[in-house]
């Protein structure tokens, strides 16, 4: 069997979001808007479930929204409690889907504690990047995967066309020079950045080998706003710290998957990822489903005389084994972008998506071996994930048994929503609701300036 070995590994920072800010208070975090018999909604809490709740509702004013996103928290907490005693709490599929949103909460802590807090950002890299972005460099780029060739362009010794760097809205044709690209600062990445700030006007620069081909660079003009005033470094100073934090976090975060995935010895096996590519492409074709569309009773059928094929590893790695089926849980749960306009984009989106993946695993056992799992981030998201799991569990398991019986879908529906309404109704009654309004109305959110709670980061492989 045929194996795929991985190397290399880029990290991405994508922000779906940022941690709450390390300068908040923490025991704002831990005030009490609401208790529930004997559970506390802490504003953290409030915080994270207003983040998950869609805009359609946090836009109807401050007031109205709140109590709608308390009142659905305090309707979640009494069906998980009630679920819980049907037993639905042992079901091992929940257990499996707690699992994996605890492991994500535990990355996101990881993050905080290796990426997000060493990173500083000085004075002096500010007013630097405040400089820089007052100026606007036009620059000639060419490529080459021939490192000869990539020496003698540097040496002007071979001529190669322009290849624009960013895209075409970017370019400018001048003079002699034809179309040069037009550079401004943060618009590249920090190396080619570096190169393209230091480079004297009209020198051709040294090679520069990104992973895959060779970059030279040759700055033809510059234009220099001269207008530097301390009232706009001071103005800008906020927008331009975020930029650089973001670039740090990048350059931090790339190193530290390095660091941590290339012991792993990540290895994919090329017949299982074929046959899982075949599967996938096939499905789409003929059904236009994706397997993170797929409903679980409906994940075995795809596959039809293959089922064996689920319990084959599709990676083998230093900490251990993914399986078929692990990925397409772990798929269905958290899809990474797969373009299905080929089989060929299929089968690279799947690769890319393994890595990920194993990355992932990986990083939720370093957090393990720290002991993040302890922390009340941590333990109250995987709090909220359980809680919304047993409260749906619960309301299927209503619905499933009306059905069993009411065949009239109209019907059905209308039995339902009475029959939820009247049991949640019980269970307000039989439980001690108290709403601090004071501290409820005090939470801040993202809409008061609060940054978000959740990070999350991808890997591409190359």
């Amino acid at each position: 069997m045929m194996l795929v070995k991985y190397i290399k590994y880029i990290s991405i920072l994508l922000f779906l979001g940022l941690l709450f800010s390390c300068s908040k208070n923490k025991s704002v975090d831990q005030k009490i808007v609401a208790t529930i018999g004997n559970r506390n909604i802490t504003a953290a809490e409030f915080s994270f479930q207003y983040e998950l709740t869609p805009s359609k509702y946090t836009r109807l004013g401050k007031a109205e929204s709140f109590d709608l996103i308390l009142d659905g928290m305090v309707n979640k907490i009494l069906f998980a409690k009630e679920a819980q005693t049907f037993g639905l709490d042992n079901d091992p599929e929940i257990k499996k889907i707690i699992e994996h949103h605890k492991h994500y909460a535990i990355i996101r802590e990881l993050y905080k504690k290796h990426i997000r807090d060493s990173v500083k950002v000085t004075e002096e890299e500010m007013r630097s990047a405040f400089r820089k972005s007052k100026i606007t460099l036009f620059v000639k780029h060419f490529i080459t995967k021939n490192s000869d060739e990539a020496y003698r362009i540097s040496k002007g010794l071979e001529t190669v066309p322009h290849i624009p760097l960013l895209d075409v809205s970017k370019t400018r044709v001048i003079g002699n020079y034809g179309v040069v690209d037009i550079i401004s600062w943060n618009e590249v990445n920090r190396e080619i950045e570096d190169i393209l700030f230091h480079l004297p006007l009209l020198k051709l620069s040294e090679p520069y080998f990104d992973g895959k081909i060779f970059h030279i660079f040759r700055v033809v003009d510059k234009e220099i706003d001269a207008m530097q005033t301390e009232g706009e470094f001071v103005a800008r100073k906020s927008s331009i710290t975020s930029a650089i934090r973001k670039r740090k976090e990048h350059y931090a975060a790339f190193n530290f998957v390095k660091r941590a995935m290339q012991p792993q010895n990540l290895m994919i096996k090329a017949e299982s990822l074929n046959s899982l590519t075949e599967i996938a492409w096939n499905n789409y074709s003929k059904n236009g489903i994706k397997l993170e569309n797929l409903k679980y009773e409906e994940v075995g059928n795809i596959f039809d005389n293959k089922q064996e094929l689920l319990t084959e590893n599709l990676a083998v790695y230093k900490g251990g084994t993914m399986t078929v089926e692990d990925f397409i849980f772990t798929y269905r749960l958290n899809p990474v972008n797969i373009s299905f306009k080929n089989k060929s984009s299929v089968r690279k989106g799947l690769e890319n998506a393994v890595a990920i993946y194993v990355r992932d695993i990986v990083f939720a056992a370093m957090g393990l071996k720290e002991n993040l799992n302890i922390l009340l981030p941590v333990t109250e998201e995987v709090r909220h994930w359980e809680e919304r799991l047993l409260s749906n569990s619960l309301k299927q398991k209503i619905f499933n048994e009306l059905a069993e019986t009411i065949f009239d879908s109209t019907e059905l529906i209308s039995k339902y929503d009475s029959t939820i309404g009247e049991l949640l109704s019980d269970l307000r009654g039989k439980i001690n609701i108290k709403i601090n309004i004071e501290e409820l109305y005090a939470v801040q959110t993202t809409d008061t300036g609060l940054p978000r709670k959740i990070d999350f980061f991808a890997i591409r492989t190359q």
